[in-house]
């Protein structure tokens, strides 16, 4: 009878423990309905995904296209503003040697005028600047006396202000004057000094033929004047 029991109780706990596993699986089985669900909606994104990037592929592709058309659209009308930029050169160099031989004339006959106006300016200074005639005296120094002449009859160009003595100066450098304006007094000439031959002796002086009465000094020289230096022995003679 223990025995019987004890096989009863196994089986009943058998059948408890299938029964308790039983419900574990039906309470477990729709918890894995969602894995299924979603396990069954993952290809449909896959494709969903896939057609979207074949539609971005086709777009891009379409992009690159259009692209390629509008740089080659470029190219054609860059090429054709070259054309014109070479036709246009080309004409403006057909028609720059005739503009360079208008220019070139143009300035052949500036550089004539020039040169005519040039010519006339140059013979109107010439006409307007004509050298003034020279203002010259007649200058000699000698001495009858002693038959010698130190410088024989010569012009010499004076100027304003210009005296005996200073045209005299011009032509012989050695005269010895004593004094300076109106008490200029020549006492010597080249190598004839006064008492040289004589107490008596010594240099006079002549304008246009007359003795001066005023110093050498201030006595003032004008055009064609004569003058002459005569060294005398004895001035008493000449004086009179």
């Amino acid at each position: 009878m223990k025995i019987l029991k004890k096989t009863f109780i196994m089986l009943f706990a058998l059948i408890y423990i299938f029964a308790i596993a039983g419900c574990q699986k039906d309470s477990v089985g729709p918890a894995n309905q969602p894995e299924t669900k979603m396990k069954s909606s993952t290809p449909k994104e896959n494709a969903s995904v896939e057609s979207k990037k074949e539609q971005k592929s086709d777009n891009s592709n379409k992009a690159a296209t259009n692209n390629k058309k509008a740089a080659s659209s470029k190219k054609l009308e860059s090429e054709k503003e070259n054309v014109k930029l070479s036709k246009s050169t080309t004409e403006k160099s057909q028609q720059s040697p005739a503009k360079a031989i208008t220019n070139t004339n143009k300035n052949t006959n500036k550089n004539s005028n020039n040169n005519s106006s040039a010519t006339k300016k140059s013979n109107t200074k010439t006409a307007t600047n004509k050298p003034e005639p020279q203002l010259t005296v007649t200058i000699s120094i000698i001495s009858k006396d002693l038959k010698k002449t130190l410088v024989a009859p010569k012009k010499v160009e004076i100027h304003n202000g210009d005296t005996v003595l200073s045209v005299t100066r011009q032509v012989i450098s050695s005269v010895s004057v004593r004094g300076s304006g109106a008490t200029a007094y020549v006492e010597g000439i080249g190598d004839l000094y006064e008492f040289d031959h004589g107490p008596l002796s010594g240099w006079t002086v002549a304008k246009n033929g007359i003795k001066l009465d005023r110093s050498v000094g201030i006595k003032t020289v004008k055009n064609g004047d004569s003058i002459v230096w005569n060294y005398t022995t004895d001035y008493t003679k000449d004086s009179k």
